[in-house]
């Protein structure tokens, strides 16, 4: 028995999701259209992907008129499809079809709500769900109670344009989701390390969900994976992010990068130029840091420069291996001794004397400036000095 046409000019598809479910049928579940086909004369079954943009149909055709009254139930005289096409327009809409509707479990349950619930569920694990021919096939499965097959996969054109990884893992998480999600969780939990080594501790979520999620579902290599890792957590880094992975960076915002090797540069800067001269800014600090980070001899050339730049501020002292530390420690604890005083490094007078390099001129000056600053010790020795300079001047006229 065919079904009689509607031939109304049904401008959009009907809306049969499992939101707006009529429960029209007996024996098969949910609420899907009736599209009769006139090439074929026959009836067919349609199911909507959910969410899909264009709507996209897949159907399967009914064997036969008992078939159709089955659906409809004896209380239906005159059943009315929903939309009348033609082969042509099954093509043009994308429409897939899965086959002879008894393939469809007998049941009142709409296929569709447990259908998304395992696509709302494994969306993330499952980025080909947006390619149509792969969520067509899979879904129809679906509805069949079935797993999709990888010959049924191999006939789509997502599976001839992606890489071998990809194919993999659509067949390991078709086959068994539960593992693919333990999967995923490990991988992320991976990335959260390797981000936290690369001196990235305290990572977006969203990061680290978008850079496992790209390795583990086979787009990337683990090599891709490194790389990327190295890019987004050092801006200094040899690695380049992909266009993708720039793209994910813009819309995330602003985000702490490494701040690894800072503190050696810093310690760096102390010994051999000291608190004054090696006051850098922050984007110099974080500069030198990234060659360090990212060239096996940067540690030794940034010494090898911070050398030059100690010969040339003190240039008496032409040894290039002679730190600022190991310069400037005799001459501080000198000032300390003879002022009494603890003493700054920074201070001007111990700054002259160091870079005198010479005992006579480096004890005149530290003196000198203990007597301007009246520290007692100084002005005692300076007043004995007097004392006893003038009591020999006297004895020698008596």
């Amino acid at each position: 028995m065919a079904i009689n046409v509607d031939t109304t000019n049904v401008k959009d598809f009907p809306d049969y999701t499992p939101d707006n479910n009529q429960g029209r049928f007996n024996v098969i579940g949910g609420n899907p259209a009736m599209w009769w086909n006139s090439d074929t004369k026959t009836t067919l079954v349609v199911y909507f992907v959910p969410d899909s943009d264009p709507p996209l149909p897949i159907y399967w055709e009914i064997p036969d008129s008992s078939t159709v009254q089955a659906y409809y139930g004896p209380d239906v005289k005159s059943p009315q499809a929903d939309r009348h096409v033609t082969n042509a327009q099954l093509l043009s809409y994308g429409a897939l079809g899965q086959g002879s509707s008894l393939e469809i479990p007998q049941t009142e349950q709409d296929p569709l709500l447990s259908w998304a619930e395992i696509y709302e569920r494994q969306a993330q694990v499952r980025p080909y769900l947006l390619e149509p021919d792969v969520v067509g096939l899979i879904m129809g499965a679906a509805i069949e109670g079935r797993a999709v097959t990888q010959p049924e996969l191999e006939t789509t054109e997502w599976w001839q344009t992606h890489t071998e990884g990809e194919r993999e893992w659509l067949i390991k998480v078709e086959a068994d989701p539960l593992t693919a999600e333990i999967t995923m969780e490990s991988n992320m939990a991976r990335v959260t390390d390797d981000l936290s080594k690369a001196g990235m501790a305290g990572a977006p979520e969203d990061l680290v969900e978008f850079l496992s999620t790209q390795y583990t579902t086979g787009k990337w290599t683990e090599n891709m994976l490194i790389s990327q890792v190295a890019a987004v957590s050092d801006p200094y880094s040899v690695h380049q992010m992909t266009t993708e992975t720039s793209a994910f960076m813009s819309g995330l915002g602003t985000v702490d990068t490494s701040r690894k090797d800072e503190d050696t540069v810093r310690s760096l800067l102390a010994k051999w130029l000291g608190p004054q001269f090696g006051d850098w800014s922050s984007g110099d600090i974080e500069s030198a840091a990234g060659r360090i980070r990212n060239d096996p001899d940067g540690e030794m050339e940034f010494v090898e420069s911070l050398k030059d730049q100690r010969v040339t501020l003190f240039s008496n002292y032409t040894d290039r291996n002679q730190s600022y530390e190991s310069i400037m420690r005799p001459w501080k604890n000198y000032a300390e001794s003879r002022w009494g005083a603890p003493a700054d490094e920074t201070d001007t007078a111990i700054q002259q004397a160091m870079a005198f390099n010479d005992p006579k001129q480096a004890s005149d000056t530290i003196m000198k400036a203990g007597f301007d600053r009246g520290y007692d010790k100084v002005v005692r020795e300076v007043g004995n000095a007097i004392s006893t300079g003038m009591s020999k001047n006297v004895r020698g006229v008596v």
